[in-house]
């Protein structure tokens, strides 16, 4: 190997160093700890009495192994592609999104701001190329080797968030709520393609990736940083999932206990025997054995929201 091999060698790997520097705690402002060990982060403040139990899905990851005819960038090109319009297919149930419009969102990507195309952060084929653009840090092998990967594990992640709204999020239309989840499970994915995006460059770099490698190649695509990237995701992803769903049902039960107090004449400074004289009034209102009183919706109202008043004024 020649000095001045070994020299071009070091000054690329500087310039990955330099150019993937958005790798830091700051990017990922808004949610927890990711760089804590996988299997502790997110329990450290957690409360198991609002833990809630929910459907959640980790797929399994393609296998594409390649045999040596298929091994150059043509053939790699092709599979990025096929992997862009499984995730384009991948759809959401219910009417989660309906309020916002996603493109108004961006991903921060290798230090570039890039449109998201399709939530929660597919981006178009020349977005993903504008980012090495007036960069020489990768052959063309290598670059379309990397953007496979890119596509791949945004397929699977895309996947997977998708699956946790449709299993567990039915109906949810809070503007504002619907934007934090956006925004927060952004900013999750664009940790994890970054730090999957470092690893495969420093990789390719070091170990000088051509057609000949094969085997490495089947590595890179199948195994190592994207299937342990995809299980460390998964783990976090599943874990802000579980606590977003606790706090829709906190949220929902407070808006209920507002409702309630709204329908007995009450407010949040009264006392048991304050809802006990509301209560015997309305009750006796809109009792069903009085002639004048047809509505039955309304004595429902009564017992529905009693029973709310009376568990909220058991544990206050």
């Amino acid at each position: 190997m020649s000095v001045d091999w070994e020299k071009k060698h070091l000054n690329q790997k500087k310039q990955v160093n330099k150019f993937i520097n958005s790798l830091r705690e700051e990017n990922i402002d808004d949610v927890e700890d990711l760089f804590s060990d996988d299997d502790t982060i997110g329990f450290l403040n957690y409360d198991d009495d609002n833990f809630i139990k929910i459907k959640f899905n980790k797929f399994h990851f393609i296998n594409n192994k390649l045999k040596e005819i298929n091994c150059n960038n043509v053939f790699f090109d092709k599979l990025a592609k096929v992997y862009y319009d499984l995730t384009l297919k991948i759809n959401i149930d219910n009417i989660f999104f309906n309020s916002i419009d996603i493109k108004n969102f961006k991903t921060k990507i290798m230090n570039c701001y890039l449109n998201i195309y399709k939530f929660p952060t597919l981006i178009k084929s020349n977005e993903f190329d504008s980012i090495f653009i007036n960069n020489d840090i990768l052959n063309k092998f290598s670059f379309s080797l990397l953007k496979v990967c890119f596509y791949k594990f945004v397929y699977h992640i895309s996947k997977t968030i998708i699956n946790g709204i449709n299993e567990n999020i039915s109906a949810f239309n809070e503007y504002i709520k619907n934007k934090i989840f956006i925004r927060e499970v952004i900013k999750i994915t664009e940790y994890y393609i970054n730090h999957l995006l470092n690893n495969l460059c420093m990789s390719l770099i070091d170990h000088n990736v051509s057609t000949k490698n094969k085997n490495l190649v089947n590595s890179l695509l199948n195994e190592n940083f994207l299937f342990n990237n995809y299980n460390s995701f998964s783990k976090r992803y599943k874990i802000y999932l579980e606590n977003f769903i606790s706090n829709i049902n906190a949220f929902h039960v407070n808006k209920e206990i507002q409702n309630a107090l709204i329908f007995f004449g009450l407010k949040i400074d009264n006392s048991y025997d304050d809802f006990k004289i509301e209560l015997r009034k309305l009750s006796k209102k809109y009792h069903p054995d009085l002639m004048h009183n047809q509505n039955e919706d309304q004595i429902l109202k009564v017992n529905y929201y009693r029973l709310i008043l009376e568990d909220y004024f058991r544990n206050n």
